[in-house]
Order: C-alpha cells, then structure tokens, then sequence
C-alpha cells in the first residue's frame, strides 16, 4: 500500500519515492519527545501517509544510519491525529545511547515512555522494524532479525481504548536532538498494509 498519498511534517524538501531505498535527512535540534511537567517536542522530519485506526494492519521498514551523536534516531511512527488533548503517537527503531545504537521504543500517551533493546543485525546499526495493528485490542512493537525471525517488543496496551475511525498517521521518521551535527536515515522495505492489503 505504499502507493498512497503520502505527504510531510517539518520535512521541507520533496518526497522521495518510497517503494524504493530512500534518504531521509535530518537536521540537529530536531526530536519527538515528551516528559512532564510540561516539555513537548515534535520537531523531527515526517513522512507519512493518513489511514483510518480500523484499516491499518502493518507498518514496516528497514532502518539504518551513520549513527554518530546522542539520540540520533530513526525509525517508524504511528502519529494519532487529535484537535483536543495532547498528541499521541508510538515510535520504534534505532537510536544511539552511550556510543551504541540501540532498538528504541516509545509510546507515548499522555507521557512518553521509552526501552531499548539491543540491534539484532550482524552490522550493529541497522533494524528492520514493524507495528502489528491489533483492532480492538493492542498495538504489538517487533524487531525483526536477518532470519526473519519477529521479537515481541512491546504491546501498546492503550491503543484498545482508541476509536475505530481515529485517523492514523503512519509513516517514518528521524531525529537529532542534539546541537551539533544531524545526520541522513536511510529507510527500505517500507511497508503499508491496511484492510489486509
């Protein structure tokens, strides 16, 4: 499905074609991120394509960088489209932490959350990552291995609560939340599916 309108936040250049490897760059002080009391920040480059809650299926895609500061990041991200109440949103994929890029997850509803997980991939920088869209139920967080083997990282146990016709942004994303630097995502695989499709 990854033929649909697809369109940008905080992104100004054009939209690369997205049924093939493509870069996505991503300037410094740039991050998706909240934590009481009060900081929010949703600065980093989007591309995303907007679905209905009760079509989507599956998001995923193939991550990876020359990972090089704090935080530098990219990954996939489900965006819940709101006009009241705060911005809620999931996100998943290869973050640097201590000199190493780690699998980071984070769920974000009224406050973000986060965990890491090792990168599975013989490169140590590289994931292929993916959300499972259970209706009704959760949204579950796999890292995929090389081996196509899916590890269960998270279940988003507050998505049940959404309602069916909540519009989706789905989509992939990059951040550097630093002040130096930024860096350039390269994304592959990505795949859509809504209504099994």
């Amino acid at each position: 499905m990854t033929s649909q309108k697809w369109s940008s936040s905080n992104h100004p250049g054009p939209i690369p074609p997205v049924t093939t490897p493509f870069h996505l760059p991503i300037p410094p002080k740039t991050d998706i991120w909240a934590r009481p009391p009060s900081h929010e920040v949703f600065t980093a480059p989007v591309l995303h394509t907007t679905i209905p809650h009760s079509s989507f299926s599956l998001l995923r895609a193939t991550i990876t960088a020359p990972w090089k500061h704090q935080y530098d990041q990219g990954g996939i991200l489900v965006s819940i489209v709101s006009a009241s109440g705060p911005r809620r949103w999931v996100k998943c994929g290869v973050e640097m932490l201590d000199g190493t890029p780690r699998v980071g997850t984070v769920a974000r509803d009224n406050w973000a959350d986060w965990s890491l997980h090792p990168v599975v991939h013989g490169d140590g920088r590289t994931a292929t990552v993916e959300f499972v869209n259970e209706v009704g139920k959760a949204l579950w967080v796999y890292l995929v291995g090389e081996d196509g083997e899916r590890y269960p990282l998270r279940e988003v146990a507050w998505w049940a609560g959404l309602e069916r016709g909540t519009e989706l942004q789905v989509g992939v994303y990059g951040a550097a939340p630093g002040e130096d630097g930024g860096l350039e995502v390269e994304f592959s695989g990505l795949e859509v599916k809504a209504d099994g499709k």
